[in-house]
């Protein structure tokens, strides 16, 4: 039999077909189906641990797919954390839309019926909790999840309901169309060039407050109680103004549907109970697995951990 040259056009021709047949499929199954993330923090342990590397699915997370999939309680979703921007985390769904939920003594409710009490520090049993005037993360007064729909009042609300409801429209516009402007009044005197000396998390004037602070309802909680103290006087107030366009806003209709997610480990988790519900649009997979785990090191040569291998979650 005579046997053919090969002819360098077509065999270059088939070699790039079948290159960019598979770098298509690679990034199809990625960023549709399965991807793989590295754990940093502590906040979903002993559930997931620094270190491991995460498998997750995305298919059911889809905006043409979701809503045949709805969510349950418990239901661990790696998400992209609010108030950190680009950054993945993992929460706990904790709260549906239209819940009430609250948290007392370390045990969470949601329609008035515990969902479930979770760890306070690593490798605690959860029991001891530390008082109410700490940390929201023991106690918090009820807040109900809007529904697609709802119109919520900014008027005469408390603190940490505003900031909530800042969080939920600052997730569902684009960046910088609504501004906050936080009010300090002493007295019943504005204030707003109060310098702040010696707060635990900002120094500087109070009208210089940086806005990452602004999603974080705990930190103007107590920054109240600082500046009451500081200038010994209970006529503290720290309040908001809500603009569009410089024109003050009283209401806002939510367009999509809210999550309230909390951590496993409430001692290292930031979640809802801090920067309020999470939209469902920043939500992008369910983790499946632990595909294998290295124990953190200083000098980036952790050692491999073997009983994590191939765990379920």
């Amino acid at each position: 039999m005579l046997s053919h040259p090969i002819d360098a056009r077509t065999l270059a021709y088939h070699v790039v077909k079948r290159l960019v047949f598979a770098v298509g499929l690679a990034l199809f199954v990625k960023y549709l189906i399965l991807d793989l993330s590295i754990v940093k923090g502590r906040q979903m342990s002993p559930l997931m641990q620094p270190g491991d590397r995460v498998t997750y699915t995305k298919l059911s997370f889809l905006p043409m797919i979701r809503d045949l999939a709805p969510r349950k309680y418990g239901l661990p979703v790696i998400l992209h954390i609010p108030t950190h921007s680009g950054e993945l985390g993992c929460l706990r769904v904790s709260g549906l839309p239209g819940d009430t939920v609250s948290i007392s003594d370390g045990s969470l409710y949601a329609k008035n019926q515990r969902i479930g009490t979770y760890t306070i520090g690593s490798g605690d049993s959860g029991t001891d909790v530390l008082p109410a005037d700490y940390s929201p993360r023991d106690n918090m007064a009820a807040f109900r999840v809007p529904e697609p729909g709802d119109s919520l009042l900014l008027d005469n609300i408390s603190v940490r309901d505003f900031i909530y409801v800042y969080a939920m429209i600052v997730q569902e516009n684009r960046a910088g169309l609504y501004k906050l402007q936080p009010l300090l009044t002493i007295n019943d005197s504005l204030k707003n060039d109060y310098l702040i000396s010696d707060f635990y998390a900002y120094a500087g004037k109070f009208c210089d407050i940086p806005d990452s602070f602004y999603t974080n309802w705990f930190f103007w909680d107590r920054l109240q109680l600082y500046i009451a103290k500081k200038a010994d006087t209970s006529t503290v107030n720290i309040s908001f103004l809500l603009k569009r366009d410089g024109t003050v806003v009283n209401s806002y209709s939510v367009k999509h549907r809210f999550y309230f997610m909390t951590a496993q480990d409430w001692a290292e988790g930031l979640d809802s109970r801090y920067f309020g519900p999470v939209s469902e649009d920043l939500f992008v997979g369910r983790p499946r697995l632990v595909l294998w785990s290295m124990d953190p090191a200083e000098n980036g040569f952790g050692a491999l951990r073997w009983r994590r291998l191939f765990r379920f979650i």
